[in-house]
């Protein structure tokens, strides 16, 4: 079983770096998370969804001798984070596979995005989506997304052929989720 060890790297050189592993072929053995988040640009009108690093400084690694002789010639690489033991002596702070997968799903789930909910809420929404409501007298109905008002972090749906103007959030809580499926 491989080990992931991390890298302590400069923020500003962790691109450089990371692309100079992948262009030499270690592309598999290389993890950074990411984070989401929305930003504006001026000539938009509506949010872009953008990520950066969840870890900034700091790169997930499969370790053997060609990317640790690589990556320790490299500028910006600061050095391998280490676990000490009984004052002793020194190793690598090394990470199971479930860890990293661990990570992964984390990253998926959204766990390191940088967003307001309303954010949130809008990533998964889709014009006919079906919706499974949370608030209000209609909690637990399902319903179908026919319109999504960004600037105003509201949807439009219709529950059993009535339309309903909702907020994204109501109360700091998302008011929908998406229903079991069959």
């Amino acid at each position: 079983m491989p080990s992931w060890v991390i890298a302590s790297v400069a923020t500003v050189r962790q691109p450089v770096i990371l692309s100079t592993l992948e262009m030499q072929g270690h592309k598999s053995k290389l993890y950074v998370p990411l984070s989401r988040y929305y930003t504006k640009p001026r000539h938009k009108n509506s949010p872009v969804l953008c990520s950066k690093y969840a870890f900034p400084g700091y790169i997930f690694l499969i370790m053997d001798e060609e990317v640790h002789a690589l990556i320790s010639e490299l500028q910006g690489f600061k050095g391998f984070l280490f676990h000490k033991e009984d004052k002793t002596g020194s190793e690598y702070c090394v990470l199971s596979d479930d860890t990293i997968e661990s990570i992964k799903q984390q990253e998926q789930q959204g766990v390191f995005d940088v967003m307001r909910k309303e954010d949130k809420a809008r990533l998964v929404l889709a014009v006919g989506a079906k919706i499974q409501l949370e608030v209000g007298l209609w909690a637990g109905e399902l319903a179908t997304v026919e319109r999504i008002q960004n600037k105003k972090n509201q949807i439009e749906v219709s529950v059993a052929g009535i339309k309903l103007t909702l907020p994204l959030v109501v109360d700091d809580k998302i008011v929908y989720s998406m229903p079991p499926r069959e």
